[in-house]
């Protein structure tokens, strides 16, 4: 068995948790406006903990295959970047409907964001060339880590600090 598998089980739970509570987040957004951007926050979040998931699978269905856990650890960092190459163009057309909109998160929260990305893909980097240390878990757990931060600062903007509908216009169409 993979040692630390039971963290990445963890994750996955976290990320099912955060998927799951996001239907509470649909269900308010029935009760007021629901506006393009925050929409496509959603789809994020969603996407982002599916995302966690099948990646915290995928350790275990390749040793499942009989792999090695030094090349278990190499191919799923591979997947890791696989998905993340593949998922960019997606990310990068939801921010820019959500900065069309006018209402894009707070740039400190975009900045940890990134740099947790960054740092978690030259972490996969490493670990898929196997330098300047041996493939292992840390860094697929450090990818995981950044997938689920990234959803849980959005989770946390369309929950928490989620600015509410202008009020001056409201104002005005009562008059």
């Amino acid at each position: 068995m993979i040692k630390g598998g039971e963290v990445l089980l963890t994750m996955a739970e976290v990320a099912i948790g955060l998927a799951g509570f996001s239907g509470v987040v649909t269900a308010f957004s029935r009760t007021r406006d629901f506006p393009p951007e925050d929409r496509v926050r959603f789809l994020m979040l969603v996407g982002g903990t599916f995302f966690v998931i099948l990646l915290a699978l995928v350790p275990f269905l390749l040793e499942l295959g009989g792999m090695p856990e030094v090349e278990t650890w190499r191919w799923s960092s591979g997947a890791w970047l696989l998905g993340i190459v593949g998922c960019s163009p997606l990310i990068v057309a939801g921010r820019r409907i959500i900065v069309r909109q006018g209402r894009p998160a707070p740039a400190w929260s975009i900045l940890l964001v990134l740099a947790l990305s960054l740092s978690a893909a030259l972490a996969q980097l490493a670990n898929v060339f196997g330098w300047p240390y041996a493939p292992g878990p840390v860094p697929f757990l450090l990818g995981l880590v950044a997938g689920l931060v990234g959803s849980g600062a959005i989770f946390v903007y369309l929950v928490l600090i989620r600015p509410q509908p202008d009020e001056s216009v409201d104002a005005g169409a009562e008059s």
